[in-house]
């Protein structure tokens, strides 16, 4: 069924959560997460090495954006999203519909970007090990 191709996913999930809690307990450890990108696909980047450069080159971060577009806003939700479903693969597209979508821009209304990818690394690491039918 739809829990099979998950299902095999199981070890490699819980390889890679165990990787993970060997890693430093920073924001490192989550891997790269997304920033939008002109061509429509994820550039993958460290927030503390991009936040380091625009000290050095005079710049705030993010400084090009609008940060208030709708359009780069939700495109940066769904490169977030497909970021997450690369890290916790016991989860599927399907898992975020609306009501989740929602409460993502919720949440970026509220902390930022910072505060979905923080979201989300939370939600990876408490499912860490787990298969899907233990996921309520």
């Amino acid at each position: 069924g739809a829990d099979s191709h998950n299902e095999d996913d199981g070890l490699a999930e819980a390889t890679a959560c165990a990787e993970r809690r060997g890693a430093d307990s920073h924001n490192e450890e989550a891997g790269p997460i997304p920033e939008a990108g002109a061509s429509g696909q994820a550039a993958y980047y460290n927030i503390a090495d991009e936040a380091e450069q625009d000290r050095e080159a005079g710049q705030q971060p993010e400084q090009q954006k609008p940060k208030n577009d709708i359009s780069v806003i939700s495109a940066e939700i769904q490169e977030d999203i497909n970021w997450f479903l690369e890290q916790a693969t016991l989860f599927a597209p399907k898992d975020f519909d609306g009501r989740v979508r929602q409460h993502m821009h919720a949440i970026r209304t509220l902390s930022g970007r910072e505060g979905v990818q923080e979201a989300c690394v939370r939600v990876r690491d408490s499912v860490c090990g787990m298969r899907r039918r233990e996921v309520s």
